[in-house]
């Protein structure tokens, strides 16, 4: 290939690379504030952001190793870059439009690891269509969670091993990948096959394997020295310690199923399964067939792996939450078009050039198949589905406004954590409490208040927060307080809002 050639095949890269990236960016951006509704879980993560900021403390309420904090603290540095966190409006906005900066490098990493798994430029913008245009990816990617963040981290790590072999390199690496841990602990799952990614390619260099592992071991067990720094390490009189903290999670279980054999796994794969079946079969079909590619193939091995390894710590967990999906959505995309490239090579070689361009039918029929699933859910004719038209969060802002204006001086309110922050910051003569923190947290309970119902003035309840009361018999505080109360206002946008309780005290 003379440079001529190679300048037009480095132009054809960049258009289709840009044009990949538009598409995704139109795919997530179009609508983020409006659907999906505002989560608690997002609310959360924003407060314990806004807390860094304002309170100088890693939670506005007693920090428990929920999570490792370095996924806040870059939503915390994400504010003070933009400008502070109500920008785009609420609070949970600023954290939206981060998770749309991470879901766009996310994009570009996998498609610089898929072109390198397959040395096609088309493959991998393919890979990026897949990863942007599935109804699953569009839900939770514009969602704040710690998942998306820490999806970025291990593409970046995977990427720098791939590209470059220097020493700074495999500290970058390493680093990445501590920085992945430290965002959301499950991505430990991957260690292993980043140990063997990462062995394969310093195959005849052992001592950069042991580099890469020294690093990120050192920079993974930061998190546990600062527990046993603490204090907090081990189970003690005040009750938080990560010990704790890490059996907490590990025993929990979905609260739709508790008191029933149904499989964790099984129940919210089921729900996967409506939501996006195009992604879902073709990437464990894809699994499958790369793990048999795998005996003679060390790409199709350690590829298929990152799913494997992932899949089986999902199956064996006692809770899977349906968000607990995205760190496989990538290697769901990478299997597809890995396999896709393979499959299309042997026809390519099997037929006479004239006939060479059938060779491209697969990957026709997986993107007009992805297509039909993206307009399915971006125009059906059900609100809840429709992405792009649909509003689910009017009702949450005005109920912030109401709230904001109309809740007297003084007054305790128990709240879903989505509007934490709008309702909190600056306000020191009323209080809005996130309901798990009022009937779990003993200082929240106890100290504010006293262990009664009749301390209680107001609710907002979501439809989540009523959920959680009816699946979890933990909330006997909040659940006698809105007992005795009465709905005094309302506020809903297609089949997701507010609801407001003035508690008769």
């Amino acid at each position: 290939m003379d440079l001529h050639d190679k300048i037009n095949a480095r132009n054809k890269e960049i258009i289709l690379i840009i044009t990949a990236l538009i598409i995704s960016f139109l795919a997530h951006a179009v609508n983020m504030f409006g659907y999906p509704y505002y989560e608690s879980d997002e609310g959360t993560y924003i407060s314990q952001a806004w807390s860094i900021l304002k309170l100088n403390q890693l939670a506005p309420y007693e920090y428990w190793y929920d999570h490792p904090p370095f996924g806040w603290l870059l939503i915390a540095l994400w504010m003070l870059l933009t400008g502070g966190m109500y920008v785009f409006g609420l609070s949970v906005n600023s954290g939206r439009v981060l998770m749309l900066v991470m879901h766009l490098f996310s994009s570009l990493l996998l498609y610089l690891i898929t072109k390198k798994f397959t040395r096609s430029a088309f493959t991998g913008t393919v890979s990026v269509l897949i990863f942007s245009v599935s109804p699953l990816a569009v839900f939770f990617h514009r969602r704040v969670l710690l998942d998306n963040i820490a999806v970025f981290w291990l593409l970046l790590s995977i990427t720098i091993i791939l590209y470059r072999r220097s020493n700074f390199a495999v500290l970058l690496s390493a680093a990445s990948y501590g920085f992945s841990f430290l965002t959301k602990e499950s991505m430990l799952v991957f260690s292993p096959v980043m140990l063997y990614l990462v062995y394969v390619i310093f195959t005849s260099k052992k001592r950069k394997t042991v580099l890469w592992f020294v690093i990120a071991s050192l920079i993974i067990l930061t998190y546990p020295l600062f527990a046993l720094f603490r204090g907090q390490l081990f189970p003690n009189d005040t009750g938080i310690s990560l010990w704790q903290s890490v059996m907490t999670q590990v025993t929990r279980r979905n609260a739709e199923i508790a008191g029933t054999q149904i499989s964790a796994f099984w129940f919210t794969f089921s729900e996967w399964i409506k939501e996006d079946p195009v992604l879902i079969y073709l990437g464990i079909g894809s699994i499958f067939l790369n793990i048999m590619l795998g005996l003679k193939s060390l790409y199709a091995r350690i590829i298929a792996l990152f799913s494997v390894v992932f899949v089986t710590f999902l199956y064996f967990n006692s809770l899977v939450l349906e968000f607990y999906i995205v760190p496989i959505l990538p290697f769901f995309a990478l299997n597809i078009s890995y396999f896709m490239e393979r499959l299309k090579n042997v026809f390519y070689n099997r037929v006479p050039a004239k006939l060479r361009k059938i060779s491209y039918l697969p990957y026709f029929g997986i993107v007009v198949s992805l297509l039909v699933m993206f307009f399915r859910y971006s125009n059906s004719s059900k609100d809840f589905y429709n992405i792009y038209r649909t509003d689910q969060t009017t009702g949450q802002r005005q109920a912030i406004s109401w709230m904001v204006k109309n809740i007297p001086p003084g007054s305790k309110t128990i709240s879903d954590s989505y509007a934490y922050v709008d309702l909190n910051d600056g306000n020191k003569n009323r209080r809005f409490d996130y309901y798990w923190k009022v009937d779990f947290d003993p200082d929240i309970k106890e100290t504010i208040y006293g262990n009664s119902w009749n301390n209680v003035d107001y609710i907002a309840m979501t439809p989540q927060m009523e959920r959680d009361l009816e699946n979890n018999s933990g909330f006997a505080l909040t659940s006698t307080a809105l007992k005795n109360s009465k709905e005094i206002q309302r506020f809903f946008s297609n089949g997701w809002g507010v609801r407001i309780f003035k508690v008769n005290q």
